[in-house]
């Protein structure tokens, strides 16, 4: 609703449960719009499982901007057509494996206040720009669209507006070199939920429509977007189980079932700060008054390294082992991205049908 122009490309990668692709894919199948922004082949099959193959070509851009020559072939095979690329060789990879693609330019752009910058990996300059478009025009090749990232959990206000100008410049140089632009994907960057202090998802809505008013303001160009926690952080919660406990006078330490070798690997990659949870045992719910006056406490993971450590000051009450922790929100770069160290397997997952 706010924002009417765009059409969602859920990015795969924030959380690929097949619950939560299904349940989009049921929602884009049943609104005619919508689709997923992948970025392996896993992804692929992940998303054509959940639409079908017919519907894959269309349900489906390719975002890795660098991409593995099987990958490559399995998007052609697939009737994946829409991939994106910021640099030259990865033109000559596509004009010898998938000559007829519909490609997007990755554009550069100034992330550096985003929970996490992706401008330093990815996408070309825009003084590099008409370079690029030259060569995509000597190979033969389709540009077709601009493609840009303002960084995962933007905070600032504004990122979209200067983003989208680089946009604009980058689709003139390229019609002026005769390319038929028909697609700008704005990428993500919309907060999971919205925090005091930072950029909320209606602050990015409202430069999002302004600029696209101002700038494509032709209803016949298609515009994307890439949101990934916006969908997930919200629709997952981590239960956890306290293992074991070490009564200190310096502050009590609490062992739980999973840590940053697992879900809360989220506390490195993502930068993610821990929710305050709620405390269960027995079965049921403690009130404050009945589990007792918080103290700061620290919660390790169950591997055995010391940096496996999820907080050092946390304030919850007397802890004992057999209780649970739930922590809200942990949908978004959580289980997405947990391991076996240790031999210790990732959480399980439990899907509740809320309808």
């Amino acid at each position: 609703r706010q924002l009417p122009r765009v059409e969602p490309f859920y990015a795969v990668k924030c959380n690929p449960h097949p619950a939560v692709v299904n349940a989009l894919a049921f929602q884009w199948l049943q609104r005619g719009g919508g689709g997923f922004d992948c970025a392996s082949i896993a992804e692929i099959d992940l998303v054509a499982a959940a639409v079908g193959d017919e519907h894959a070509g269309d349900r489906v851009v390719f975002a890795n901007p660098c991409k593995q020559t099987s990958a490559v072939l399995h998007a052609r095979a697939k009737g994946v057509r829409r991939l994106v690329f910021d640099n030259a060789s990865e033109l000559n990879k596509l004009a010898e494996l998938f000559p007829d693609a519909e490609l997007l330019l990755r554009v550069q752009t100034d992330d550096s206040l985003a929970q996490c910058p992706l401008s330093n990996k990815f996408g070309a300059a825009t003084e590099s720009c008409e370079a690029l478009l030259e060569h995509a025009r000597a190979l033969g090749l389709r540009v077709v669209g601009v493609s840009f990232h303002v960084g995962s959990g933007c905070s600032q206000r504004g990122a979209f507006r200067g983003a989208l100008r680089r946009a604009r410049a980058v689709f003139d140089e390229a019609e002026r070199q005769g390319f038929a632009m028909t697609l700008l994907d704005i990428g993500g960057g919309f907060p999971g939920a919205d925090a005091a202090g930072q950029a909320t998802f209606a602050d990015h809505a409202a430069d999002i429509n302004e600029m696209l008013e101002e700038l494509f303001p032709s209803p016949d160009l298609r515009v994307i977007a890439e949101p990934g926690r916006f969908f997930a952080a919200a629709a997952q919660a981590m239960l956890v189980g306290v293992i074991s406990v070490a009564e200190s006078s310096a502050g009590d330490r609490y062992y739980l079932n999973d840590g940053v070798y697992g879900a809360f690997n989220c506390l490195l990659y993502d930068h993610a700060a821990v929710p305050q949870p709620r405390i269960l045992r027995g079965g049921r719910e403690l009130g404050e008054l009945e589990a007792g006056p918080p103290a700061p406490c620290t919660l390790f993971g169950p591997t055995c390294d010391g940096f496996d450590k999820i907080s050092d000051a946390m304030p919850l009450p007397k802890l004992r082992p057999g209780d649970w922790l739930l922590f809200p929100e942990m949908g978004a770069y959580t289980s997405a991205a947990a391991t076996m160290f240790n031999g210790l397997p990732p959480a399980a997952h439990f899907v509740y049908d809320c309808r």
